[in-house]
């Protein structure tokens, strides 16, 4: 993407999860908008982390372009079943040599 500028500026939502089930895998979505002046392709990974920390699975986002002061969700799945019990989700964007990194906790009933 071709830029005239270094304003290159991404600001994210908080990590949404929606639950594994039976029919459905376990969602990951969050939202980023594009602050700068310039465009940005950004693309990412949602690492799951068990209540000890140890890296369970992750799953990998589809890059996008985002034009200035626009706003797109990012979604993944997670595709394999999680045991019962307490989580991490770490969500990492990576645009213009940056890296961007949220977290939430969740539980898995």
């Amino acid at each position: 993407t071709f830029t005239a500028s270094e304003n290159v500026r991404i600001e994210t939502s908080p990590i949404a999860i929606s639950a594994q089930s039976a029919t459905a895998n376990l969602g990951i979505s969050q939202i980023l908008t594009n602050t700068g002046s310039e465009p940005v392709v950004t693309d990412g990974v949602a690492a799951v982390l068990d209540e000890a920390g140890t890296i369970v699975g992750k799953a990998s986002f589809d890059p996008q372009r985002l034009l200035p002061g626009e706003r797109l969700p990012f979604r993944a799945e997670y595709s394999a079943e999680l045991k019962a019990g307490r989580y991490r989700m770490l969500a990492s964007f990576q645009y213009e040599a940056k890296v961007i990194t949220n977290s939430t906790d969740f539980t898995v009933p």
